[in-house]
């Protein structure tokens, strides 16, 4: 534990005086680091890691931090051209029109479905596996239609992270509210609709990434009362979060904590090393970059397939995998801890090619991560939108593998947007 202590506070402080924008890059240090070091003390009962496992992430986060810096250093002079304001305004007015017009109806459709369902046809522990297909096949919320959940899920998944990503952006560069607020509603009725605490945990450290990014706070005054304002939003939403809890059936507030706090943070790093150590795991069989890229390859599977080909995505594969049961511990009364659905980004980094795809993707994730960072300088909004969506799949990697989830196919539709309203401005003039 010391060795993995030491290692985390100096890669830390390296960042800390070698960087002049390395705040994003601190903040995955920090809380892989902390979260990496509570695994030590088996504080809810779980299996402690080896020394090999602990040594990936060693390894991963030493070829992170050192692409981050290099690239800053020896590659400054490539620099993002910055945006210029007639795409700004074109990309804010399109995106707030189509959330208006598209993504808030329908996302309230469902949540109004969702409500009556939990209310009156379903309890909801039964809802919320029905909502994932776990019980038939088919999600009732979405009329048991896989053709329905398939479009909700490629389609209005990604751009809801798209609105979320490029809200907070305008908001924190531009001091426009307006985005923000609509892609919150988007994550808040995208947690009842699927009876999740996720959307609420996204706002929380948000609020959070807002005081360490934003560097606008003037005044003491100002001060107190956006952090007034926070405490109080910090209030709502994890008192939501325990009435979710409550009425999944949890109701002990020990209990609460162990799962929801410790376990929860922490058994990827368990189900990682327990599946490291198997095998017969799918861990095992290498997939050379479909699975980092499983959240882009899942929309070229049903083309490829057309073809005649009979191929299975890379999400559907590591998802359906880790969505058995593993044993990562024994509570305080010697019963079993079996959890699922929880794995991180190392698996599948690791699945793409061994340690050699760690240190490949740790390499690429510093380059990019840097490259964008740069927009905490220059304030450009699509950049910074950017830059924030790698700062989620970062941060959320902890907890499940977010690039075979919508977070990385928003990024590619947020660069997108900018090469075609870019492309667009110099038509029109």
């Amino acid at each position: 534990m010391l060795v993995t202590l030491c290692f985390y506070i100096f890669l830390i402080l390296l960042v800390f005086y070698s960087s002049k924008k390395g705040m994003g890059l601190l903040i995955v240090l920090t809380w892989w680091g902390i979260l990496n070091v509570i695994t030590y003390f088996s504080l809810s009962g779980l299996f402690l890691i080896s020394n090999e496992t602990q040594l990936v992430y060693l390894l991963f986060f030493t070829f992170f931090a050192i692409s981050f810096l290099l690239a800053e250093k020896l590659l400054h002079f490539i620099q993002f051209k910055k945006t210029n304001l007639n795409v700004t305004v074109s990309l804010y007015r399109f995106l707030s029109n189509l959330t208006l017009f598209v993504l808030l109806p329908i996302q309230i459709l469902f949540t109004i479905r969702a409500i009556y369902l939990i209310s009156f046809v379903m309890t909801p522990s039964y809802y919320r596996s029905d909502v994932f297909g776990l019980m038939t096949g088919t999600s009732t919320l979405f009329f048991n239609s896989i053709l329905v959940a398939k479009a909700h899920a490629f389609i209005i998944g990604p751009l809801q992270f798209v609105i979320f990503f490029a809200g907070f952006s305008f908001f924190i560069n531009r001091k426009k509210k307006g985005l923000l607020v609509l892609g919150t509603i988007l994550i808040v009725l995208d947690a009842l609709m699927m009876f999740g605490r996720f959307g609420y945990h996204y706002l929380i450290l948000s609020l959070l990434f807002y005081f360490l990014l934003s560097g606008r706070i003037g005044n003491f005054q100002k001060k107190k009362k956006v952090i007034l304002s926070t405490l109080v939003l910090i209030t709502i939403l994890l008192f939501t979060v325990l009435k979710v809890t409550n009425n999944r059936g949890d109701s002990n507030l020990i209990k609460i904590f162990k799962t929801y706090v410790i376990t929860y943070h922490t058994e990827s790093f368990i189900i990682f090393d327990t599946e490291l150590k198997n095998p017969n795991s799918i861990l095992h069989e290498y997939t050379y970059g479909l699975s980092t890229f499983g959240g882009v390859e899942r929309y070229l599977i049903p083309i490829i397939n057309q073809l005649g080909f009979k191929l299975v995505s890379q999400t559907d594969i590591v998802g359906g995998y880790l969505h058995q049961n593993f044993l990562i511990g024994y509570d305080e009364h010697l019963k079993p801890l079996l959890f699922n659905a929880y794995g991180s980004n190392f698996f599948t980094m690791y699945r793409d090619g061994g340690l050699i795809a760690v240190s490949i993707f740790g390499i690429l994730f510093g380059l990019f991560f840097s490259f964008y960072s740069e927009s905490l300088k220059s304030k450009d909004p699509i950049d910074f939108a950017i830059f924030y969506g790698f700062l989620f799949i970062l941060i959320y990697g902890v907890f499940q593998p977010t690039v075979l989830g919508p977070m990385l196919p928003a990024l590619f539709i947020l660069y997108l947007l900018k090469l075609i309203l870019k492309a667009y401005a110099k038509l029109i003039h």
